[in-house]
């Protein structure tokens, strides 16, 4: 049997159909394109924003000028890219930063600086204008014709924002005042006056805040955390002039009142978590600074017990100081002491590299005159923070 031809007008209702059908079809995989599209420019922007934030806020946290900060944040904007139905540069205008300072306990990005408050920048960059070609406002869709009978735009609106914030630390300096640092003790002083003059001089004391803590065989907490901005010749002071040196290993109230009798580098560590615990403000980064010479000696246990176990005590002291978030650095002074070949006045790299943790790292020296140098570079590890 022949089927029966269709006739003219049910043809052209069937290519009707059809076009509509297309149309449908079209519009649909326009409309996910460039849904797509919006959400990865989305967060491209999101990039450019967080980048030129953190910028900013480096120079500031280096002391530089208002000025500068804005001007380098909008240079890290302009070398990113959002890409449309064209590739748009990201231009930051002055008016879309603001710098000012955070408070982390519920007041957010803020104009006006309250006590202890670190400085932060917040930049808030919106893509939008017209289609024009010389446009290089709103992001710029495919199939703008398609676009504009959809939704009455062929161009999208985004925006992002951002605040970094120099992020405040609280340090303690965990200084090892055994015997066997007797005779570079003064370098050890230097550098501990050298580092915090740089934390107060080059970073302003953003925020930051500084306690001591010293150990020879049991720990003294000569100073809780103190503002660098208002404390500052206290810190200097005990540093300074106050801090002591065991000078034998036969004194049981030694340097501060401390038992001399061996090396408890695990209650220095303890006593220093003590001290963050008490008083480390939400917000803050910890980070625990040791300057050390030698290695755990429990002398009332004899040998080999006295080193073994004091070097199991200190590792677990130094990652429970890691499980609440303290950072810890190492600063050992690897000078042997001639003569002397008691298993105690032994250096040992790798026991006190092993104490480093979280962002915290170790380093190294034979030579007491670099104490100051290897300080420095704890003192410039300065986090940044992305709040939003």
């Amino acid at each position: 049997m022949v089927p029966k031809p269709l006739a003219r007008h049910e043809r052209g209702n069937a290519l009707v159909m059809t076009i509509f059908a297309l149309f449908a079809l079209v519009s649909i995989a326009t409309l996910v394109v460039n849904q797509i599209l919006i959400y990865e420019a989305q967060a491209k922007l999101q990039n450019a924003a967080d980048a030129a934030a953190l910028a900013g806020i480096s120079v500031i946290r280096d002391g530089g000028d208002p000025a500068l900060a804005i001007e380098r944040a909008r240079a890290v904007g302009r070398a990113h890219h959002v890409r449309g139905a064209a590739v748009q540069d990201v231009e930051i205008i002055d008016s879309d930063i603001e710098i000012g300072w955070y408070e982390f306990d519920g007041g957010g990005f803020v104009l006006e600086a309250g006590p202890e408050t670190p400085p932060a920048l917040r930049i808030g960059i919106t893509m939008e204008g017209d289609a024009s070609p010389n446009s290089t406002g709103a992001l710029r869709l495919f199939f703008s014709g398609i676009m504009q009978s959809l939704t009455g735009s062929s161009v999208a609106r985004i925006t992002s924002d951002a605040v970094a914030v120099a992020r405040p630390r609280d340090f303690v300096i965990l200084q090892d005042v055994t015997y066997s640092f007797v005779e570079e003790f003064e370098y050890a002083r230097d550098a501990g006056l050298a580092f915090v003059e740089l934390l107060a001089n080059s970073y302003g004391g953003l925020g930051d805040r500084v306690g001591i803590v010293t150990f020879a065989r049991q720990a003294y907490k000569a100073l809780d955390l103190t503002p660098l901005a208002s404390g500052y010749e206290e810190i200097i002071d005990y540093l300074g002039n106050e801090m002591e040196v065991c000078q034998s290993t036969s004194n049981e109230s030694g340097a501060n009142g401390i038992d001399c009798r061996g090396s408890g580098t695990a209650a220095g560590i303890d006593a220093a978590t003590e001290v963050f615990e008490e008083s480390s403000s939400r917000g803050t980064d910890r980070v625990l600074v040791l300057v050390t010479d030698g290695r755990p000696c429990h002398l009332e246990l004899g040998l080999p017990e006295a080193v073994e176990t004091g070097e199991t005590l200190a590792l677990d002291a130094a990652q429970s100081a890691a499980d609440v978030g303290i950072n810890i650095f190492v600063v050992e002074l690897t000078e042997p002491t001639p003569g002397n070949t008691h298993p105690c006045m032994q250096p040992n790299s790798d026991f006190n590299l092993a104490l480093a943790g979280g962002y915290g790292f170790g380093v190294t020296t034979d030579d007491p005159t670099e104490l100051e140098e290897k300080l420095a570079k704890v003192a410039k590890k300065l986090p940044m923070r992305l709040v939003n």
